[in-house]
């Protein structure tokens, strides 16, 4: 009895170590998020002078008023307008504000809290799924330094949420690569597999009722990519076909699965201020490197804790000099992960295809595209050129993170030592850092 005590007792460090290794990506990114978005989260946040916050306050509100009466879907809300009102989830995607009012349990008093802990999440989630694709294909480090990458960069997170208060856009960026994700291991599983053909279903409608503008550019830039999936992956045109059925299959439960809302939003929108919407933002020419008045004190506000949201400017331009550079450096740095380590044929197919997409990004947002922004129309409904650079942001990271040279399976050295694992967090924090600094 004694020895069967003694073995069970040596076996708990072995049992300890696997959950601290399996445990350790997930904490790490949690981590990194919070100090990514420590501004986000401090008290003293101006909430109400950042762009977008206080129209999610008030439809958070609204919401929690009509659930309180009993309606479940509110179609109206009679409080909008001076007392007019107005069709709000006719025209606004549901989701956002639905994650809003649970996550304050549905009570007015926690409302700016749950605005925050949803931004949060949103870079938590993207951060993870980011992980969790690269690590499909290469291993834990590289899905680490993928997650670390994105959560980091300016414009998905940081700049969505402090500088416009784009709740909704960053949750559906951080919804995007689990798309990625939940569709390429449905061609990866042959197409038969029914977990991740609904999941993907869940995300790809997740997408479709988070944000309008987000949800066409980011579906279309999936399509591009899972079409050169099926191209190269698939064993014959048969088989090629086949997955492309399932794509389509995909969208179009996703699309009947939140109809509920695309419906009504398409039928009634001519009735939605498009005129505004296409012509008063899209004014001017696509620029990349735009000026942008005192845009360098700004950036110092970053490590302060002053009551000012960062990137006061941002809205002052179409286009931000600081996310320029930063968006030109990373794709710069993808190619040369690429040249420097070379990666399986799948894996190098992969890289170049994103980094064609990157280019298109960086080609859409000079004056080289005016004229392609100014002869299709529909492409007025983008508003911001800079929309773009979300995925360009996720697209990059993709890139050097699979070009990441060879290292063990786990997060630590092979070892288990606690040395390594503090070299690792080290490692991995100090990216973080470097990137915000840079």
């Amino acid at each position: 009895m004694v020895a069967f005590f003694h073995r069970e007792r040596s076996q708990w460090p072995v049992v300890a170590r696997r959950v601290l290794y399996f445990l350790f990506p997930y904490a790490l990114i949690f981590l990194s998020c919070v100090i990514v978005l420590y501004r986000w989260l401090s008290p003293l946040l101006q909430w109400d002078s950042i762009v977008d916050l206080p129209s999610h306050y008030i439809r958070s509100y609204l919401l929690n008023y009509s659930l309180s009466e009993g309606i479940i879907y509110p179609r109206w809300f009679s409080s909008l307008y001076y007392g007019y009102g107005y069709p709000l989830l006719l025209f606004t995607p549901p989701i956002p504000v639905y994650i809003i009012s649970a996550f304050s349990l549905f009570n007015d008093s926690f409302i700016l809290f749950s605005i925050k802990l949803v931004g949060l999440f949103s870079a938590i989630i993207g951060g993870i799924g980011a992980y969790r694709f690269v690590s499909r294909y290469r291993d834990t480090n590289a899905g680490i330094i993928c997650a670390l990458l994105y959560v980091s960069s300016p414009y998905p997170f940081i700049a969505n949420l402090l500088a416009r208060g784009a709740l909704p856009e960053s949750i559906a960026l951080g919804a995007l690569p689990w798309v990625l994700y939940f569709t390429t291991q449905l061609l990866h599983s042959g197409a038969f597999s029914r977990k991740y053909f609904t999941l993907s279903v869940i995300s790809v409608s997740f997408v479709l009722l988070t944000h309008n503008i987000s949800s066409f550019i980011y579906l279309f830039l999936c399509a591009i990519i899972l079409i050169h999936y099926i191209i190269f992956f698939s064993r014959s045109l048969r088989h090629a076909i086949l997955l492309f059925l399932v794509i389509i299959c995909v969208l179009v439960c996703s699309i009947l699965f939140s109809s509920f809302y695309l419906i009504d939003s398409i039928l009634f929108l001519s009735y939605v201020q498009n005129d505004l919407a296409s012509n008063l933002f899209h004014s001017e020419s696509p620029r990349f490197f735009g000026p942008a008045p005192s845009f360098g004190a700004n950036v110092t506000s970053v490590f302060d804790f002053q009551p000012q949201h960062i990137y006061s400017e941002l809205l002052n331009d179409r286009a931000v000099p600081f996310h320029g550079a930063i968006f030109v450096a990373t794709f710069l740095c993808a190619l040369i992960s690429i040249v420097l380590h070379r990666s399986s044929k799948s894996i190098l197919y992969i890289q170049f295809v994103f980094c064609g997409i990157i280019t298109f990004i960086i080609f859409m947002n000079t004056y080289l595209s005016e004229s392609i922004w100014n002869s299709i129309p529909f492409l007025k409904f983008v508003q911001f050129p800079w929309r773009l650079h979300g995925p360009a942001y996720l697209l990059s990271a993709f890139v050097i993170s699979l070009a990441w040279p060879g290292s063990p399976s786990s997060p630590v050295r092979a070892t288990h030592s606690w040395n390594s694992l503090l070299t690792s967090l080290t490692r991995y924090f100090s990216i973080v850092f470097v990137f915000i600094i840079v």
